[in-house]
């Protein structure tokens, strides 16, 4: 896979947006109804996408902004990388107005997933009617973008401001819904062509 993403050559925060280094915290199925309850989602490539939210440290959900998306790798079972996905490692955080990416002070952020084919982001899925909608979503964490030749940050594991793996459906809470930006604005990593290819189709 090819990753893209932010061309900013100087003082440019990264972290590693993916689950895939670390195995233990993977997206798990929390639909009460599917025979795969507790297990981590799994499905042809593509069958998923995941969106990465960030804004200054203190920020609600609303107030946080999509800045990346990825699609989920290829599973046929829910043995590795099932439940697991790789956005870049690193992955340079575009500019956002207003949120400070010199690794000098931490962001807020969320990763939230959702099926690729009901929309670009979260916020397009949960407003696309699809009458079996599935959403999921992570805690609100914090985090300091790292500068290179600093290893990018961990966004997951179980340190002070990380995340840990998060069920895909289940939860009776409101989503949490945050800003989109315009389409051309939003970074879309680890993409290939039969992703795209298979983004027609759910598992």
């Amino acid at each position: 896979l090819a990753f893209v993403g932010s061309t900013a050559a100087h003082a440019q925060g990264r972290i590693n947006f993916g689950n895939l280094s670390v195995p233990s915290q993977k997206i798990l199925d929390g639909r009460l109804a599917s025979a795969n309850f507790g297990l981590p989602i799994f499905g042809p490539a593509g069958t998923y996408q995941y969106g990465l939210y960030i804004g200054p440290a203190g920020s609600t959900a609303a107030q946080l902004t999509l800045v990346g998306t990825v699609l989920s790798l290829a599973s046929t079972t829910t043995a590795a990388p099932a439940g697991m996905f790789s956005g870049g490692n690193p992955y340079l955080l575009p500019s956002l107005p207003g949120v400070t990416l010199d690794g000098s002070v931490p962001i807020a952020f969320m990763v939230k997933c959702w099926y690729a084919v009901d929309g670009s982001s979260f916020e397009a899925a949960y407003a696309s009617n699809d009458p079996v909608l599935v959403l999921g979503w992570s805690t609100m964490g914090y985090v300091t973008p790292t500068i290179s030749p600093t290893s990018a940050a961990n966004i997951f594991g179980t340190g002070p401001g990380q995340i840990q793996g998060f069920n895909f459906g289940g939860s009776l809470a409101p989503p949490p819904l945050s800003n989109v930006p315009e389409p051309s604005s939003v970074v879309l990593t680890g993409i290939s062509t039969a992703a795209l290819l298979l983004l027609s189709r759910r598992k």
